[in-house]
């Protein structure tokens, strides 16, 4: 039997008591909530939404932008209270605080600090990394590549 554990950094558990998230978007993507993996999602676009707000790095997601995304070709009234549904469903089964995704008029904001993901630490890692070495590590992917399709 897989344990489903994770055990997450010093620097990402809670001496408080609150409740902490991880997520994993490298290999399958999985959400884990207070080290464990958390599969009792209301709703999987709930879950498609946060991944893609998440993914997109950025504090502000215009309400816009996800309605044309995941909602193309229904009036603004109709997707827009499918989207706050959803982010409803998020808050509530991942028990985030209102302040840490909010839905505001023109945007969707996120405090991403509070969302630790194997993604922003990958992409922290690139922004903290010397030219020499990202350099290195281009030419072998594109070493990588070239042997694939040639």
């Amino acid at each position: 039997m897989l344990n489903n554990k994770l055990e997450l950094p010093r620097s990402q558990k809670s001496d408080r008591g609150e409740n902490v998230l991880y997520i994993k978007f490298f290999g399958a993507w999985k959400v884990y909530k207070n080290g464990s993996e958390f599969n009792d999602f209301t709703s999987r676009k709930a879950l498609k939404i946060l991944f893609y707000i998440l993914l997109s790095d950025r504090s502000k997601v215009s309400v816009e932008e996800l309605l044309r995304t995941f909602w193309p070709g229904y009036t603004y009234e109709y997707s827009r209270k499918n989207l706050n549904a959803h982010l409803y469903y998020i808050r509530r089964d991942l028990e985030i605080p209102y302040d840490y995704l909010k839905n505001e008029r023109d945007y969707v904001s996120i405090n991403l600090s509070y969302f630790p993901s194997d993604y922003s630490e990958f992409m922290k890692a690139i922004d903290n990394a010397d030219e020499k070495k990202l350099q290195s590590y281009t030419q072998v992917s594109y070493l990588m590549v070239w042997k694939m399709i040639g």
